[in-house]
């Protein structure tokens, strides 16, 4: 047997992108006849090498829990029929959501690095756990006559809209599919978290004004539409990714959040603690 075909004198190539294609579109069967056709030519250890690897880059962050099972199959090989162990795999990689983010990051850092692209610090991380920070603020510190604590402390909270946000359009096809997935795994949890007590009492600019029935209209992608609580048919926009909003207290306040900016983020605790059902 040639070592670029199978048993039945199928090219071996065309195999692993038939068994690529196959699976990427949940076509089951024809995927493990594929892979009947792999294990009957001697090809088992890199079958499962395939499929943890497929799992990873074609599905990833489209189910979470689909990478775990494939590998609890594989470390359980020993203990099942390769076949039926295998079909197992197959159905549960087919019916899982797919997401090529793992795949277009891994590729986005490799064009980086081909073009010499070299990583970047961002001007938050020179911050009180850096020597250059520790240096920095302690100038700021005796400058505003303010304990260097404080210095950090402020600092941290002009930040804090960045802390856990996700990957964004990272998908060859251009959709942004880790928006939708951070809301609905609840991964953005650590990042209401930052609102818990005292953090909220610290923030100098939180506003006591907040409208509770402030109508709010969500238009996709982190963009909101908040009516004003002074000016009726008034409306404000607020792009929660950036922490910016439309307001001229946010545009004449350079930066500093708003009361808009807080009422979406308090809309948006809310969702994320609602009972599901209710």
């Amino acid at each position: 047997m040639p070592k670029n075909q199978t048993k039945n004198g199928f090219n071996l190539d065309e195999c692993w992108q038939a068994l690529t294609i196959y699976l990427r579109r949940g076509v089951e069967l024809k995927a493990l006849e594929i892979v009947h056709e792999l294990i009957e030519s001697g090809h088992v250890d890199e079958i499962w090498k395939f499929l943890i690897e497929f799992t990873i880059a074609e599905i990833g962050p489209g189910d979470f829990n689909a990478l775990n099972d494939v590998l609890k199959a594989y470390e359980n090989r020993v203990y099942f029929i390769t076949l039926e162990l295998m079909s197992f795999c197959i159905i549960r990689i087919c019916r899982a959501g797919k997401s090529r983010e793992v795949a277009d990051l891994y590729t986005a850092l490799q064009d980086n690095i081909k073009n010499g692209i070299p990583p970047v610090i961002p001007e938050a991380a020179v911050n009180i756990h850096t020597e250059r920070g520790k240096k920095e603020l302690s100038k700021q510190a005796k400058k505003e006559k303010k304990p260097i604590a404080e210095i950090a402390r402020e600092k941290f909270v002009q930040d804090w809209g960045r802390c856990n946000i996700p990957v964004h359009e990272v998908n060859s096809a251009g959709e942004n599919h880790s928006l939708n997935l951070w809301t609905k795994y609840g991964l953005a949890q650590d990042f209401y978290n930052l609102w818990e007590q005292p953090l909220i009492d610290a923030l100098p600019y939180r506003s006591k004004n907040l409208d509770k029935n402030a109508e709010i209209q969500t238009l996709g992608h982190g963009i909101y539409e908040i009516e004003s609580s002074t000016q009726k048919g008034k409306k404000y926009t607020v792009d929660i990714h950036n922490m910016t909003c439309t307001c001229k207290a946010f545009q004449h306040g350079k930066g500093q959040h708003c009361k808009h900016i807080m009422r979406v983020i308090e809309e948006i605790r809310g969702e994320q603690d609602e009972p599901k059902g209710a």
